[in-house]
């Protein structure tokens, strides 16, 4: 049983919103620590848990620190913070109106998909022809080496952690990260990141508590915390931009937000996107063309929208046909498919046909075939939840908008 987190999929799903950065004081975070330079045998520093990343309103799509993630996992986490209702969430009639919802909003979702196919076809081949969408080989994971170096979402600290005064002053205005000096970065290792060059993917359920918490819900499931390897990511550019070797830190942070994009969530996708417009802007604002150029500023945008969409075209009540040509349309296939598993899987409570619909969707061949089946076996979606998020907000529509002529 996948999770929220680890799913960034309810049908409702609330398209934009942004990460928090999550506080622990520098007193709290002895020196020995800051200073990191983790070896192939590192191990989780477990101190102060990690607080959760909580969602606030959506942020510009300009915000290149903030990458852009539905909200249906913050729907989750507010009920679940809520703790349990006592009223009629549970009851029969609670059911029967969530299923109510939920069809008519599948019903709806299908008939988008059938009007929008093939224009989503037409509008993704640009993505689709950009070799940062194409599947790595997935030969060398990373997921061991990555496992306790990385913080996770759930309290798990790793040795990249990074106290909050740091990012803090980083982005008191957004972007002064690029205006400071070598102080910013000073004691940092960043060996860490060329050694990440070995490997060519990063499955989450090889190490990990992804792995060690196999049966939480879908939308709860415990994902790195991506924003400090973003932080990572800037401090690593801002280093190559003051010692001169902006091409080489470049094609660091580049892979590493690739092997975040390989994990096969939307979450990961998205942190990808990011990571892309931070680097642009680094290079752009230091009046320099880069050896390999980022994707653009419309690339990222019609990522974003070209992943929300594909994984809207393959849920459940999707006729056949139009989820198959739609699967070989979507740039980020392999979050598509993770996603809409997880989702119908969790929607087998309300909607009985789901469950033949993520046996078609295991049998396309998922990138991780064990993030996939675990995805399969998410519990159903509470009443309540699916309430708040089947609520016609977002939906196929909404994203083709976005996709076609930026939501006008």
């Amino acid at each position: 049983m996948v999770t929220r987190r680890l799913g960034i999929v309810v049908a409702g799903v609330a398209l934009l919103a942004g990460l928090a950065w999550w506080a622990l004081s520098d007193e709290q975070t002895p020196a020995a620590e800051r200073v990191i330079a983790p070896g192939p045998a590192a191990t989780v520093a477990v101190r102060a848990p990690v607080p959760e990343v909580r969602r606030g309103s959506a942020p510009s799509e300009e915000a290149e620190d903030r990458p852009l993630v539905p909200t249906a996992r913050a729907n989750a986490e507010a009920a679940r913070d809520a703790g349990p209702v006592h009223d009629d969430a549970g009851t029969a009639a609670a059911l029967a109106s969530a299923r109510e919802v939920v069809q008519a909003w599948l019903a709806q979702n299908a008939a988008a998909a059938e009007k929008y196919v093939d224009r989503y076809c037409e509008e993704t081949k640009g993505l689709r022809r950009n070799k940062t969408f194409t599947e790595p080989p997935r030969t060398r994971d990373a997921a061991l080496f990555m496992a306790g170096r990385t913080d996770w979402e759930g309290g798990v600290v790793g040795l990249l952690h990074l106290p909050a005064p740091l990012t803090e002053r980083m982005n008191s205005p957004p972007g002064a990260w690029r205006t400071m000096g070598p102080e910013l970065y000073a004691g940092f290792d960043f060996g860490w990141m060329r050694e990440l060059l070995a490997f060519d993917h990063w499955s989450l359920l090889t190490a990990g508590p992804l792995r060690d918490h196999p049966d939480v819900p879908f939308f709860e499931a415990p994902l790195p915390n991506y924003v400090t390897l973003q932080t990572w990511a800037k401090l690593r550019l801002l280093q190559g931009l003051r010692e001169g070797d902006l091409a080489a830190a470049s094609l660091e942070v580049r892979h590493l937000a690739d092997l975040i994009a390989s994990s096969g969530t939307l979450l990961g996708e998205m942190i990808r996107v990011a990571i892309h417009g931070i680097e642009r802007k680094t290079w752009d604002d230091a009046g320099l063309v880069p050896p390999d150029p980022p994707l653009t500023d419309a690339e990222r945008f019609e990522a974003r929208h070209a992943s929300f969409a594909g994984m809207y075209f393959l849920y459940p009540g999707v006729p056949r046909a139009v989820r198959e040509k739609a699967l070989e349309c979507v740039p980020s296939r392999c979050s598509a498919l993770v996603e809409a598993i997880g989702a119908s899987s969790s929607l087998a409570g309300l909607v009985p046909s789901a469950t033949g619909d993520v046996e078609w969707l295991l049998a396309q061949a998922p990138c991780d075939p064990a993030l996939a089946a675990q995805a399969a076996k998410a519990p159903p979606i509470t009443a309540e939840l699916a309430m708040q998020n089947f609520n016609g907000e977002r939906s196929l529509e909404k994203s083709m908008r976005q996709l076609t002529d930026g939501g006008l």
